[in-house]
């Protein structure tokens, strides 16, 4: 299943990436460090008609476009294709921050940091539930 992982933390995507090679679980193909780079990227693919990832990970709070407007701005994307899940993956424990992730109809489930291989079986399980 392949990732893109939007989070703005260089460390926290080396180690992800590590995690998710050793898994074989999930493979990361971009990164972004800010929602504005993600939705860039997302762009560039549905315009050049490039390999799309299967779940999109989410981190909430960056500099310059936060997790919020990324995902206020991510269904302009898809309007005519099927949207991609996100999966939030944050630092934040705040329940708050949970609901109103769910308010937004493409967030599949929301993990805490950092990522373990459990995680990683259930990014999947979430992005697409048998």
């Amino acid at each position: 299943m392949n990732v893109l992982l939007i989070d703005d933390d260089s460390t926290f995507r080396f180690i992800a990436k590590m995690i998710t090679e050793k898994s074989g679980i999930l493979q990361i193909i971009a990164e972004a460090d800010d929602g504005e780079s993600g939705l860039e990227y997302l762009r560039d693919c549905v315009s050049k008609k490039g390999i799309l990832p299967d779940v999109i990970l989410l981190d909430l709070n960056m500099p310059r476009m936060d997790g919020w407007e990324f995902l206020r701005q991510y269904p302009e994307i898809f309007r005519e294709n099927q949207r991609i899940p996100v999966v939030v993956v944050s630092s934040s424990i705040n329940r708050e921050d949970r609901e109103k992730s769910e308010t937004f109809p493409c967030v599949r489930g929301m993990i805490a940091k950092p990522l373990t291989e459990a995680d990683l079986h259930e990014i999947k399980a979430l992005a697409h539930p048998a």
